[in-house]
Formats: structure tokens, C-alpha cells, sequence
């Protein structure tokens, strides 16, 4: 059989007319954009990835990018990120080392969720009347706390009677009053009425009523 060459270095060819280390060095295993803008919000500092806010985690984000695992260093620069990649893996059994420098700027502005917690959005109101007792209260805190839906946030109006709890999301006021009527084993009344716009789609307010003896 006929041997054949390297063309850059007249090593033995391995694939392509090349030698081990040119054919690797011919392949990238890292393939990222020098700058990257994120957008991230003000006030709960998560960051917007595939219309979604969620935790920033760079690790995963940069997994994500270049589909393999990766080693990362950061440094500032003014108000930007320079994060370096680096992976190791290989070409065709041939181990291989790539880095890369990419730039993260965050655009900072305030998300939906914050700008409608801000803006005294609602879309549901708990009326506690009679003779209920702070661990409620405390009960209503620790559930929001717990809870994945971003749209919990609450805040309390003290009226003649009782307080009004206003929430951002009628879906977890209902799972809630549902945990409130079981553990304190009374009934609730719900009612809807008046009705806002959110993201274009009518909403009526939920409002529910309980009563303590």
C-alpha cells in the first residue's frame, strides 16, 4: 500500500491528507460569538434565556452553547463580563484543547412579574374576617416563599374587620385558600368580579372570603 502524507508537514497522513495534530487543528470544538447581550431584571436580578427569567448560571448557559462540557474563568470589564471557556475534548480520538473569550452585557430594565409587583397589579384578593390569628398570615408568607410561581407576590391592606391580601396570581390564590379551608377547617366563599388585562387576555378577579369564628 502506498503511504501517504501530511501536505503541511510530510508527517504520516491520518485523515484528509493531514497528520494527527493538523487534522485536529483543521476541526473546532468551540464555535461562540465574542458578545453576547442578556437581558436582566433590576429588581429580582434574573435573566431572560429562551423567554423565560430564571437564575443566571453560567456554567449551564455555556454548556448549553458550545454542547460540551467547560471550564470557566471571569473578569470584569467596566460593567460587562469577560468569561473564558475552555474545553477539553478530541477529534476523532485525538485530545484537544480550545479556548475562548466571550463578552456578557446584561441589558438591566425591570421584568414583567417586578414592574406589575411595582404597579400594585393584582389578580386575586383574600379577605380574612374574624377571629383568625398571625400563624394565617405566617401560613399565607410561608407558602408564597415556597412557591415557584413569580406571580405570588402579595402585599396586605388592613381593613375594618380583618386585612385584604391582594395577589399577583388568582391560580395561587386558589391552591392556597384550598390549604387554608383544610387546615383550619373552614368554609370559604368565592366570588368573581371586575376584571384587568394581562399581556392582551381579560382576567376576573378572584375573590375569596374567609370567615373565622
Amino acid at each position: 500500500m502506498r503511504r501517504r502524507f501530511c501536505y503541511k508537514c510530510g508527517e504520516d497522513d491520518f485523515q484528509d491528507g493531514l497528520c494527527k495534530e493538523h487534522f485536529a487543528g483543521s476541526k473546532t470544538l468551540l464555535k461562540l460569538p465574542a458578545r453576547i447581550e442578556i437581558e436582566k431584571c433590576s429588581k429580582c436580578d434574573l435573566v431572560k434565556l429562551k423567554n423565560k427569567y430564571q437564575q443566571w448560571n453560567p456554567e449551564r448557559f455555556f454548556y448549553e452553547l458550545a454542547k460540551h462540557e467547560v471550564t470557566l474563568t471571569r473578569r470584569m470589564l467596566g460593567k460587562d463580563f469577560i468569561y473564558k471557556v475552555k474545553i477539553i475534548g478530541d477529534v476523532k480520538g485525538i485530545p484537544k484543547e480550545e479556548e475562548a473569550e466571550v463578552r456578557i452585557h446584561f441589558n438591566v430594565r425591570i421584568c414583567g412579574v417586578c414592574g406589575r409587583a411595582l404597579g400594585d397589579y393584582y389578580e386575586g384578593i383574600l379577605q380574612l374576617r374574624g377571629n383568625f390569628k398571625q400563624d394565617v398570615i405566617t401560613f399565607v408568607e410561608e407558602e408564597a416563599d415556597k412557591t415557584s410561581d413569580r406571580m405570588s407576590f402579595y402585599r396586605i391592606k388592613q381593613v375594618k374587620g380583618g386585612v385584604d391580601i391582594y395577589f399577583g396570581s388568582q391560580r395561587f390564590l386558589k391552591t392556597l385558600s384550598v390549604k387554608i379551608s383544610k387546615k383550619h377547617k373552614i368554609k370559604l366563599v368565592e366570588t368573581f368580579k371586575q376584571s384587568t388585562h394581562l399581556d392582551g387576555v381579560e382576567v376576573h378577579r378572584r375573590i375569596v372570603l374567609a370567615r373565622f369564628k
